[in-house]
């Protein structure tokens, strides 16, 4: 093989190397009984009642979101190979859009989030 060639295949196996061991996949995610212990800052994936629809568009992807709950909800979407939404509040029956820009972000999924009052609160 040329010197090129294996200088190139040597690249390759290292950029799957290193993405396989950045894999946020591997990664535990939160239990539902984690979320249950009031433990702050541990969410759970979003319940049903809040829909989310990822429609790709230029330049990166949207997530329209839906809650049905009856409540208001908390929730942030988890993306993989970017940074995460803020806590995003949705009011009861509320329609919300959030949108992502970038080339590296992936829809991941849709997690509940405890909004942080401290910015809001007067001190």
């Amino acid at each position: 093989m040329s010197r090129k060639r294996v200088s190139l295949i040597t690249a390759v196996l290292a950029v799957i190397v290193t993405m396989a061991l950045a894999s946020p996949a591997s990664a535990s995610p939160a239990t539902d009984n984690m979320a249950a212990s009031g433990a702050p800052g541990v969410t759970a994936t979003a319940p049903s009642c809040v829909s989310r629809t990822v429609y790709e568009v230029p330049g990166g992807f949207d997530v329209f979101l839906q809650n049905r709950c009856g409540q208001v909800m908390y929730v942030r979407v988890i993306v993989d190979w970017d940074i995460d939404s803020v806590c995003i509040q949705l009011l009861v029956n509320q329609n919300r859009t959030w949108h992502y820009y970038g080339v590296t972000g992936q829809y991941r999924r849709l997690d509940t989030c405890v909004p942080d009052l401290s910015a809001t609160s007067s001190r």
